[in-house]
């Protein structure tokens, strides 16, 4: 029996989140989202503060992670859950 190898094509887009700008679209949104907020409220320098931070901690958040944002945002649906093994220190007299 001969041993023959075997390819497979696999594309690298598959695993690669989507992004703009190097930001992952979701948080991309909210940036442009807080811009526009403080652009009704403000004015057009809050405004553009608002998205350069906005912008600029979302492109660390998907630099360090890129699946970051969507833990942050399933740990809020989740209520924390009682640890019966925890216990409350008691006073000895």
């Amino acid at each position: 029996m001969m041993n023959t190898q075997r390819t497979s094509p696999t594309y690298r887009a598959i695993n690669k989140p989507l992004t703009v700008g190097g930001v992952e679209r979701r948080m991309f949104g909210l940036a442009m989202l807080g811009g526009l907020l403080v652009l009704i409220a403000f004015g057009m320098t809050g405004a553009a503060i608002t998205f350069t931070l906005l912008f600029f901690a979302a492109r660390w958040a998907t630099r360090e992670d890129d699946r970051l944002p969507q833990i942050l945002l399933a740990a809020q649906r989740f209520r924390r859950l009682y640890d019966p093994a925890k216990r409350d220190w008691y006073p000895i007299r």
